[in-house]
């Protein structure tokens, strides 16, 4: 047999090692684990943590170095026209700000969100169909707002994109329906079809996916949009604010 360890071995070790410092600075940071992991500590809880709540913890932890070093890389290519997006990400784990990511998701709610909302609002109530609106405020907007940490900031850009793209969808769903012999009942049908496959099905995709790796949630930005580019210009009211001076000077 080899005196020299497989491997595997060695990873294994390593990997008992790195945790083991990850659990000295990481487990006793409450600001890190609520504000960037956005993990909600139960009242019954305190440091040392279960060992769930450590495992839980440690998961995040290693997910979110997955978003950061993802970040870097997508940052150095400055043709990418999500870079602000992600630069603003990037920017909020690397100074480990709660505060930044809040004032971020902030202004997306009252910048793009809430505006497009009320116009949503108005035109489906205008329409005889508030109850469509209030699913969409109940189903889709609502959840969103209870996201915390790093991962409402692309939950946030996500439903910010998917109510502008909405916006212009009704319009198209109105001539459709106009051409119908019943408009009224051809518009009902097409905008409760609308709502599930459009809104709900998107707001559960963006959900999940951003679950995983940064770049897949980049790419369902982008794709939900129609292209980066108009993923990024519907979201520049607010990435334009946040990393100014910020992204295009960024060389990590």
């Amino acid at each position: 047999m080899s005196k020299f360890s497989s491997f595997e071995e060695d990873e294994k070790r390593f990997d008992g090692w790195r945790r083991y410092l990850l659990k000295e600075d990481l487990l006793s940071d409450h600001s890190y684990i609520t504000g960037i992991l956005g993990i909600e500590v139960p009242l019954n809880e305190s440091y040392p943590y279960s060992s769930v709540l450590t495992e839980q913890i440690l998961q995040e932890h290693l997910l979110v170095e997955g978003w950061f070093e993802d970040a870097k890389k997508y940052i150095k290519k400055k043709a990418e026209p999500l870079r602000d997006l992600v630069w603003i990400l990037y920017k909020a784990i690397k100074e480990n700000r709660p505060s930044f990511i809040t004032s971020v998701t902030n202004s997306l709610k009252v910048r793009i969100i809430e505006p497009v909302q009320l116009k949503l609002e108005k035109t489906l109530n205008e329409l005889k169909l508030g109850d469509v609106y209030k699913w969409i405020e109940t189903h889709v907007i609502a959840p969103v707002y209870k996201i915390t940490g790093f991962r409402s900031i692309v939950n946030y850009a996500g439903v910010a994109i998917l109510l502008r793209m909405g916006w212009k969808k009704i319009f198209e769903i109105g001539k459709l329906a106009k051409a119908s012999a019943n408009p009224l009942a051809a518009l009902k049908e097409k905008v409760a079809n609308w709502k599930e496959t459009f809104f709900k099905a998107t707001a559960d995709k963006i959900k999940n996916v951003a679950t995983g790796a940064l770049n897949p949630i980049v790419a369902l930005l982008a794709q939900i949009a129609g292209g980066a580019m108009e993923a990024a210009d519907l979201l520049r009211p607010v990435t334009q604010v946040f990393a100014t001076g910020g992204s295009k000077k960024q060389n990590t």
